[in-house]
């Protein structure tokens, strides 16, 4: 930032902009399916289809209204768009007027919406909240420059993020393929086919056994909620799927704490059952197909089936196991169009791949060893790529508020 920099005084959007959103028009996807075409078919802050006609043939700026990234600085709320183009009731449409269009789009993804939106709907930009947003004034050449220069910077910015996500994208796939080699014995010499539609080959050692030969299946319940004595003196553990977003990316092996307790009261006047510590619960409907170890001893709500391992077989191999499943169950046995459920029927069915107690220790040794491995891998990728966004963001508030020289800044962005 240059030391002598000028100070800019920003002007409210309604002075920069007309408006159209009164000519947007929904249509639904049945509506969108009758009308193919090549026109992309603008809502909920992206591209969400296409039809056969536009509402819009210039160059305008849209802005997310409901749904919208507004604080997410990984994710663009403004959008410039020069040609035929159809956009719904979730997006603004702006038609710039004395102002760089490019050049307005990086202002207002350079904004700070928490200053901007008002009242309680903290995902909705209403129309005067909008036109209220303060945007730098400089001369429209200056504009120009900012927006050529923002334009490219921010494209170099985003293909090193891209190149991150990638890299991230193969430790995840190398480590899945390690855990399956693993569960499977895969580097075993001598190999043999198995009648699993998830698994049709792996080493001899392994035998297809039942899952309900080898642990004991069980499911939890919900305590009333009518009944608000069931939910006073909530001291036991209750996993729900309130706490799968904490391994939906398998983060965890096993999950200690649960973000609900329930009552002594609720588990006697329910179905809920409490489970041993080590017993696998593995999520089945809503976030259907992730599964993990109980650290404690634990109930859980109906959304969830357990299993309660016998000596034959270790909790950690079972854990991954259904991780290396998690596709077949995912597209073969779940089923519903908006959440998916796995049916107790199908569970019960369920067939593993399992050798003797002793390798299957070691296969959990190779898998453990690895998901360290990927687990420091991931976060500094994580951290580069927050590092990446924050200097970005900064790069676009500075260039847009005329804090930065545009002629020579930015040199050392990798191209």
């Amino acid at each position: 930032m240059d030391e002598g920099a000028r100070v800019v005084k920003p002007v409210p959007l309604r002075r920069l902009v007309e408006c159209l959103d009164g000519q947007r028009v929904p249509l639904s996807a049945e509506q969108r399916s009758h009308r193919p075409g090549d026109v992309p078919y603008w809502g909920a802050n992206d591209v969400v289809g296409w039809v056969d006609q536009h509402l819009f043939d210039e160059e305008l700026v849209l802005v997310g209204e409901d749904g919208a990234p507004f604080f997410d600085r990984a994710k663009s709320v403004a959008f410039h768009v020069d040609g035929p183009v159809w956009v719904n009731n979730h997006m603004h449409v702006l038609r710039p007027r004395g102002v760089e269009p490019r050049f307005l789009t990086h202002a207002l993804n350079a904004t700070d919406y928490g200053r901007v939106i008002s009242g309680s709907t903290r995902d909705k930009l209403t129309q005067d909240d909008m036109k209220a947003i303060p945007v730098p004034e400089l001369d429209i050449n200056e504009q120009r420059r900012v927006a050529a220069f923002l334009d490219d910077r921010v494209d170099r910015i985003d293909r090193v993020i891209a190149a991150r996500h990638k890299e991230m994208e193969a430790i995840q796939a190398a480590f899945e393929s390690v855990q399956r080699a693993a569960i499977l014995g895969l580097d075993e010499k001598r190999q043999a086919e198995f009648e699993l539609p998830w698994a049709r080959v792996g080493g001899a050692s392994r035998k297809v056994r039942r899952l309900g030969q080898l642990a004991r299946m069980g499911t939890g319940h919900t305590p009333s909620r009518s009944i608000s004595d069931y939910w006073l003196n909530c001291t036991i553990p209750w996993l729900t799927t309130g706490d799968v977003h904490r391994f939906r990316r398998d983060e965890i092996d096993v999950i200690d704490q649960t973000s609900i307790q329930i009552s002594e009261l609720g588990l006697a006047n329910s179905a809920a059952v409490v489970h041993p510590a080590r017993t696998v619960a593995l999520s089945r409907t809503a976030s259907a197909g992730f599964a993990v170890i109980m650290g404690n001893d634990m109930a859980t709500s109906q959304d969830f089936v357990t299993w309660t391992c016998g000596p034959e077989l270790l909790p950690e191999f079972l854990l991954y196991s259904l991780r290396v499943m998690r596709p077949y169950l995912l597209g073969f046995l779940a089923t519903g169009s908006t959440h998916k459920t796995i049916y107790f029927p199908d569970i019960q069915d369920l067939s593993i791949v399992v050798p003797e107690v002793e390798l299957q220790r070691l296969a959990v040794e190779v898998v453990a060893e690895r998901a360290d491995s990927r687990k420091s891998g991931l976060a500094a990728l994580a951290q580069c790529i927050d590092l990446l966004l924050e200097f970005k963001y900064s790069l676009i508030a500075a260039a847009v508020a005329g804090e930065l020289d545009v002629t020579t800044a930015g040199s050392g962005i990798p191209s």
